[in-house]
């Protein structure tokens, strides 16, 4: 029988899968010191970018012939090294594509309607439409950083809304621009036409800090901002003086850098404390639906790998 720890929040549906022929050690709160001094008994381990996968903790794992994610990005698994030690690795692309694009529609509402400082305000007796006055979300230009199958879906949905719709992303082939009727433009092109820009980008050396000071300057005077995808991509004091400046009329974030694990506490910064400036606790893809299948698929995927 083999061995499987889960270092991170997983759905019932994926711990049955996994407990049908394996011993499974699920333990979504164990430290990093109790994790290198454990990692040597196991088959597979399977863990979010809330626990990184160094290669400290990789070479330690002496036994480890798969990681599993159950999510989309690995960047906080050094790949290259488990990668030369045979290791395979899985992830779930696609399966939340519709969670995340539907909560980005949400934020951009949010942002242009003021929904959730209206509903504060007025649950603490304030009851004021003239602090509320917002914008229309249709007949807006709507630039998607990354067309991919998260961006793919925003377009989609934001083409039923009357937005006039353009892209950028170096990767895609012009074909799938024309299938989600999205116009393709360079980042800098994009930046200056846009109304509200929506990032869905994986985390690499190219897209670090991507957007900074010289890109919001690009940006049209009162833009809106939504990063859907990792903290890292933007330059978080950047963004902070384009708040206060009001260059960006608001800002919405389902990610930062230097996210805790769930129930930790955030490090303090700046953006955090700058009017304007949206957050949620990197809840895109954290539905029912979504994560049902993010358990499922890595799960099985973990199991074929370990026969």
């Amino acid at each position: 029988m083999k061995k499987i720890i889960v270092v991170s929040d997983l759905r019932d549906v994926g711990l049955e899968i996994l407990k049908l022929e394996n011993q499974v050690n699920y333990c979504p709160e164990i430290t990093r010191e109790d994790l290198l001094a454990q990692i040597c008994d196991y088959d597979a381990l399977i863990g979010r970018s809330v626990c990184p996968i160094d290669k400290e903790i990789i070479k330690k794992g002496v036994k480890l012939k798969a990681i599993g994610v159950p999510a989309v990005g690995v960047n906080h698994i050094d790949v290259d090294y488990a990668q030369s030690q045979n290791i395979k690795i899985f992830n779930v692309p696609g399966v939340n594509s519709d969670s995340v694009a539907e909560f980005t529609i949400g934020h951009m509402v949010n942002l242009c309607r003021h929904i959730g400082k209206a509903t504060f305000d007025t649950k603490k007796k304030i009851w004021d439409k003239n602090f509320y006055f917002g914008r229309e979300i249709a007949n807006k230009n709507l630039g998607i950083i990354g067309l991919g199958r998260i961006g793919s879906r925003v377009a989609r949905i934001a083409n039923a809304m009357k937005m006039n719709v353009y892209a950028t992303d170096p990767y895609i082939d012009l074909d799938k621009f024309k299938e989600v009727n999205a116009e393709k433009l360079t980042l800098e092109e994009l930046l200056a036409v846009s109304d509200i820009i929506t990032m869905h980008v994986p985390l690499t050396q190219e897209t670090n800090n991507m957007i900074s000071k010289l890109q919001i300057n690009l940006m049209r005077q009162g833009a809106y901002l939504l990063n859907l995808c990792r903290g890292e991509v933007l330059d978080e004091e950047a963004v902070a003086d384009a708040l206060d400046s009001g260059h960006l009329a608001a800002v919405a974030a389902d990610v930062i850098i230097g996210e805790p694990r769930p129930g930790g506490k955030l490090i303090a910064s700046r953006l955090l404390q700058t009017e304007n400036f949206m957050v949620t606790p990197h809840i895109g893809a954290w539905t029912m639906e979504a994560q049902d299948r993010a358990a499922s698929m890595v799960a099985e995927a973990i199991i074929e790998a370990l026969k």
